[in-house]
This record gives C-alpha cells, structure tokens and sequence, in this order.
C-alpha cells in the first residue's frame, strides 16, 4: 500500500522527540499558524484511510497505519501545552476520525487483530485521555462538543460491534451525560433518523441486551421530559430570588426574563423579582459571582441556566412519579415528620438512585471549611443553598417539599440543585432553585 502521508510520519516523530525536552514543536507549530492547518489535514487523512480500508488487501497495513495516527493524536491530547490541542477539540474533526474507525470496525468485522491493535488504543483515547488523564480538567464544552462528534460518526455502533463482552460498560461511560441538554438534543435526533432500531439490533447480544434496555429506558424518561420543555419558549424561566418568587410564582412572563448584567450569574422571571433579590440580597454577593463567572468562563466550564432549567423540571417530574415511595422511605422507622427530610435523587446514573437526607447533615456539609482557593469565590451559592435548606424549618404552606439532585458536571464535580417544589393540581410545579458546585 503507498504512504499516503509521509509528512505525518514526520511531523509525528518530530513531535514525540520534543515532548521530552521542551515546547519547540508546538512552538514552531503555532508560530506559522499551522495549528489549524495541520488538524484538518490530519481530519482528511483519517478519511482517506478510512477509504483505502474497504479497498486494500492488507488490513494490517491500514492497522499500523491507523494506529500511528490514532497514537499521534493521543500525544497530542496528553502534551502539557494546550495550544496544540484545541485545534483537534472540533466536531467535524471528531466526527470525521471516529467513522474511519468505524468503517474499518464494519469492514473487518471477522479480524481478532482488530481489538487489539485498534479498539482498545480507541477506548484509551476517548475514555481516559480525554477524561481522566489529562493533566488539566477538559472544559465541559469541549467534552460535550467531542461527545456530540463521537455520537454522530457512529463510535457506539463501532463498539457494538467490536466489543461484545464490553457493550455494557460502554454504555455506563455515557449514561451520565443523558442528562445535557446538548446530549439530549442528539438523541432526539437519533429518534427522529431511525438510529434507535439500528443500536437496538447492535446490542442485541446476549451479554449487552438488558445494559441497552436499561440505557434506553433512562433515556426515554429524560426525553419524555425534555421535549415538551424544549419546544416551551418559557421552559427556562428558573428564577434566582429566593424570596420574592415564592410569592410571584404564578404568571410570569418569559418575554421578561432577565439576567443580572454585572455577573451574569443570575437569571430572574421578571424584573420584579430581579429588583427585589438585588437590594434583599444579591447587591452583596455580585462581586464574588461575577468573579466565578468570569473564572468558569474562562475554563469555559459554565453550569448553563438552560442545564439547570431542564434539570429542575427533571426534579418535578421524578418527584412526581416516586411521591408515595419517598413519603414511605422518609417515614420509614424513623420517628420524625416526613416534611423534615429531603428526598435526593443522584442522576449520574442511569437509576437515578434516591435517599432520604437530613437538611442538618446538608447544613454540616457546607459549613465545613475548605482548602480551596475558589471556596471564598463560590461563597454565594453557598448561602443560597443554605437559605433553601433552612427553607424546610419553616415551610410558608402545606405541601411544599425541598427535594435535592445530583448531575454530573464533569470528570472531576457534580451539581447540588436544590428546588421547592409546591404541590398543584396534576402534580408539582418548582417554586425557586438554587445549585452549588461540589
């Protein structure tokens, strides 16, 4: 077969002598703004070698091809400098790499190298370099955006296919992003292309077939919430004060939601209540939220109020559905008023899995003191929060419960968001939310 690239080869072995002793290559990468460059032309080189693959008699050839290139980009995600890397954070450039992986998978579905020399350097890649091994946290944005790639080029039906006796894992990897709203956009879209049919008969394998049933369900319960609010123009009217709004639940106006303009921390349903939480509360803590603001943007790593939006209305809706359970649970051989526990759901699984707490193990959690630099920056959210668990000591009317959930943020954090719910006819509508990154 003919070297189609010898300048990866070169530009690869450059690469790996530097890495040992200094920034040269990327330097002499970024300083003739070659970085972009370089990252489409390795994007169409994954292409072609995904072509020669359903073309060439010696699959070998294309395997150590496709593993030197697959080892390239890999280095790249674990070099120390990120200047290199962010030219290969891109969709098209994730799409495009993971459907030569996918059509060699297809095309050599008999081959037992192909495990071996491909699949596993695969999962190393998307899994744990990008995940876990790199030396700095992946902004979510950036995660979300690959994860959207590693959907539409087909990486679930390559592993599907590839790996029988690991399909279940596979899905756990991706349970807890079920959860985004920009995953969530992916599967409907999934549905609405008939994708659904196609992975069912992929993990229609003894060993994979309840892990798939499982994910499935967990995500048409996400969905059967998701779409309704999606096409809500109001949906994402999740207000900030946490006094006023119990009051103003009712009635408001999505054409007047708006945004605190110093830190953009804070959203409200109207002005109203913008007004209110600004002198009550707010006009102390902008400050300190506008300084997170500004650091999680940087990291590019922001809680979106429209994840926290759909995150409340998944709150509504498992409340709802589980509401004679959790008063049995919370009542339960215990002794104390059902009203005086929080029900917790954690939803990074796909069981969303629930628990009675006691709000003063919540209060003792956040009044423990911390190491960390950002905790003074954070300390906003903190008193919020704290103000929503004392909430429950003395509750303004009946039938109103504090119910708390857990949602995977990223690699390292998850989100605390805490919501009131008040009980109306057909269910339970959230009175005001709040959040806090742990």
């Amino acid at each position: 077969m003919p070297d189609m690239c010898p300048a990866l080869y070169l530009l690869s072995a450059v690469f790996q002598d530097c890495c040992g002793d200094g920034l040269a290559f990327v330097e002499e990468v970024m300083s003739h703004d070659l970085g972009k460059r370089f990252a489409k032309t390795t994007s169409l080189r994954a292409v072609q070698v995904a072509q020669a693959a359903m073309d060439t008699h010696y699959p070998e050839g294309i395997y150590g091809y496709a593993a030197k290139l697959l080892k390239f980009v890999q280095d790249v995600y674990l070099y120390k400098d990120h200047r290199l890397r962010q030219f290969f954070d891109d969709g098209d450039f994730m799409i495009s790499f993971t459907r030569m992986f996918h059509r060699l998978s297809s095309h050599f579905l008999s081959q037992e190298a192909l495990s071996d020399k491909l699949v596993e350097p695969i999962i190393n890649l998307y899994i744990h370099a990008m995940y876990s091994r790199s030396p700095e946290a992946i902004p979510h944005r950036i995660v979300i955006r690959n994860f959207r790639g590693l959907l539409t080029g087909g990486y679930l039906e390559m592993h599907a296919r590839c790996l029988s006796k690991a399909r279940g894992n596979v899905l756990e990897s991706f349970c807890s992003w079920t959860m985004s709203p920009h995953i969530l956009d992916v599967l409907t879209s999934w549905e609405s292309n008939g994708m659904v049919d196609l992975l069912t008969r992929l993990f229609d394998f003894p060993d994979s077939r309840d892990y798939w049933r499982t994910f499935w369900s967990a995500v048409q319960n996400r969905l059967r919430v998701y779409k309704p609010v999606r096409m809500d123009e109001g949906w994402s009217n999740t207000c900030d004060n946490l006094s006023q709004c119990t009051r103003n639940a009712e009635g408001r106006d999505s054409s007047k939601t708006k945004q605190c303009s110093r830190c953009s921390s804070m959203t409200y349903c109207s002005p109203h209540c913008q007004r209110g939480d600004w002198f009550e509360r707010h006009r102390n803590e902008c400050p300190s939220a506008r300084g997170e603001h500004f650091e999680l943007s940087e990291a590019e790593s922001l809680y979106s109020h429209r994840s926290r939006a759909f995150h409340t209305r998944y709150l509504e809706w498992l409340f709802e559905q589980r509401a004679v359970d959790i008063y049995a649970a919370c009542a339960e051989g215990k002794n104390v008023p059902t009203e005086t526990k929080i029900p917790v759901f954690d939803c990074t699984g796909l069981g969303d899995k629930f628990e009675p707490f006691n709000p003063d193990d919540l209060l003792a959690q956040l009044s423990q003191t911390s190491n960390d630099a950002s905790d003074n920056i954070r300390s906003f959210r903190k008193s919020r929060y704290k103000q929503l668990v004392r909430t429950t000591r003395s509750l303004p009317t009946e039938g109103e419960h504090l119910v708390e959930g857990v949602f995977q943020h990223d690699s390292k954090s998850t989100i605390h968001l805490l919501v009131l719910l008040k009980r109306i006819e057909g269910g339970y509508k959230a009175r005001y939310s709040a959040f806090y990154i742990l």
